[in-house]
């Protein structure tokens, strides 16, 4: 893996500005995104983080946390919550989900989520409880928002 001189602080700041840049979106456009993972967020610079391809993304008919979206086209399953590899849902509390798993790839420098799993048995390891461990270079309490992610919570109560 390619470190590129990032160290954990920068590392920690981006994931601030990327967890902004998702509740924004939430917020005013009411977007779920679907497909949050480390290849959808550009970094241009130190400072500016942005998230891209919105090709999954949908917008809700109204502001509701619980508002949830049935979709079954091809996603990652490594990044998708329990109740979207249940039951096909997708919510801002999924995202959530997929915000923590996001956050594991920044502080792993990419590392494939649930790498020692192969594929077709994700869903089988997360529904048994399966989660990720904490990376080498992150602090514990940077961990515990990623672990935080995965209880059904919203952008405000992990922020």
């Amino acid at each position: 893996m390619l470190h590129f001189g990032f160290d954990p602080c920068r590392l920690f700041a981006w994931e601030n500005l990327t967890l902004e840049l998702q509740s924004n979106l939430k917020v005013k456009k009411l977007t779920v995104l679907i497909d949050l993972a480390t290849r959808n967020v550009l970094v241009q610079n130190h400072e500016l983080v942005q998230i891209t391809d919105f090709g999954l993304a949908k917008m809700l008919e109204r502001r509701d946390e619980d508002q949830v979206v049935v979709w079954s086209g091809r996603v990652p399953i490594r990044w998708l919550a329990i109740e979207t590899l249940q039951y096909g849902v997708y919510s801002h509390r999924t995202d959530v989900w997929s915000y923590g798993v996001t956050l594991w790839e920044i502080f792993t420098y990419g590392q494939r989520p649930y790498g020692n799993v192969d594929t077709n048995g994700i869903k089988d390891y997360v529904m048994k409880g399966g989660r990720l461990t904490q990376p080498d270079i992150c602090t514990l309490d940077v961990y515990m928002v990623m672990v935080k992610c995965t209880f059904n919570l919203t952008y405000l109560d992990i922020k």
